[in-house]
């Protein structure tokens, strides 16, 4: 991730700028596809109204913490967000997100996925992750889990340790 004071993006032949001030800062993600070629730029405005918070410069391709699979293929959590991603990876599992929560998935991400032994999808608990994540468990059939009284994993990792989040994790994927 990459603070960023000023941002220049091409897509599709047209060009935007966009300035950081200390009021609405703005962070570049570097995005890449299964095989871990760069593919282009995620750009994050965390205090925009909902909708406007993400741009990118790359097609539906972008799979989201895929730089920090390790190499067990037991088990992978398909997650809401990079964030998440990061959460998961400190907590030792394997996670990645697609590009938006919308219940859609490309063949990348389908592919990579059924390298795993086992898919567990964790999107956020509302109403928008609850019913992307059960059309994706009503297409290929994997577990479903949630975070409790919380949004997602990074929530309740804000609440709880380390060791008390993953406990929970543990004890909803053995309950699966």
């Amino acid at each position: 991730m990459y603070s960023c004071k000023c941002i220049y993006l091409t897509k599709d032949g047209k060009r935007w700028s966009y300035t950081s001030t200390k009021t609405s800062p703005i962070y570049a993600y570097k995005e890449y596809d299964e095989k871990h070629n760069f593919i282009g730029w995620r750009i994050y405005f965390p205090y925009e109204e909902k909708g406007k918070k993400w741009i990118n410069n790359s097609d539906y391709t972008i799979i989201q913490g895929i730089k920090g699979l390790n190499s067990n293929r037991d088990l992978i959590i398909l997650t809401k967000s990079r964030k998440d991603c990061l959460v998961y990876k400190k907590l030792g599992f394997n996670a990645i997100a697609p590009p938006s929560e919308n219940g859609k998935l490309s063949e990348g991400i389908v592919k990579l996925l059924k390298e795993f032994n086992r898919v567990v999808i964790n999107f956020d608990n509302d109403e928008a992750g609850i019913n992307a994540a059960q059309k994706i468990k009503n297409v290929y059939g994997w577990d479903t889990i949630y975070m409790d009284e919380y949004k997602d994993v990074s929530d309740y990792i804000e609440v709880y340790n380390i060791e008390e989040t993953k406990n929970m994790i543990c004890g909803k994927l053995k309950r699966k």
